[in-house]
């Protein structure tokens, strides 16, 4: 399992990764699912380039933040 999963799994969960994973609750399910899509986006926006001539990069770059947000109905 990635490592980055399991630490975003156990932040929802509040605990340790479950050795039986039948039984969480949708609340957590949910939580963990908005923390991989919080991570998405911030992954593309930590790829913003800071010079103005890739503008049309960042422009693309912040769109596709956006739409993944949208996407999942994540804020």
């Amino acid at each position: 399992m990635n490592e980055k999963i399991k630490e975003l799994f156990e932040q929802a969960y509040g605990g340790e990764w479950p050795t039986d994973i039948t039984n969480i609750a949708p609340s957590e399910l949910e939580r963990f699912a908005k923390l991989i899509v919080n991570e998405c986006v911030q992954i593309c926006r930590d790829n913003i380039m800071c010079e103005e001539t890739d503008l049309d990069y960042n422009d693309a770059v912040i769109d596709c933040a956006v739409m993944i947000e949208r996407h999942f109905g994540v804020k």
